[in-house]
């Protein structure tokens, strides 16, 4: 856990991933708060369904500003490809 508070801090990416949906998001944005007073300045995106992006490896393995993305367990193979 305090891995994943450095890399927020450090606003490194952040690829969070389960396979409780309704469990990810409310992770996510209690990770954003943990941040306070401070705020993440790049991309949050609490779930993203890998149908909404046809390449997901191009979105996180080549994005130049930090994010911190959820993402379902399965999807994890084709963000390592």
């Amino acid at each position: 856990m305090l891995d994943v508070l450095r890399r927020a801090l450090l606003e490194k990416h952040l690829l969070l991933a389960s396979h409780d949906v309704a469990g990810l998001m409310p992770v996510a944005a209690a990770l954003c708060h943990l941040l306070s007073p401070l705020s993440f300045a790049g991309v949050f995106i609490p779930f993203l369904p890998a149908a909404l992006h046809p390449e997901p490896e191009t979105l996180v393995n080549h994005t130049p500003t930090p994010f911190i993305i959820g993402v379902e367990k399965q999807t994890l193979p084709l963000l390592q490809a």
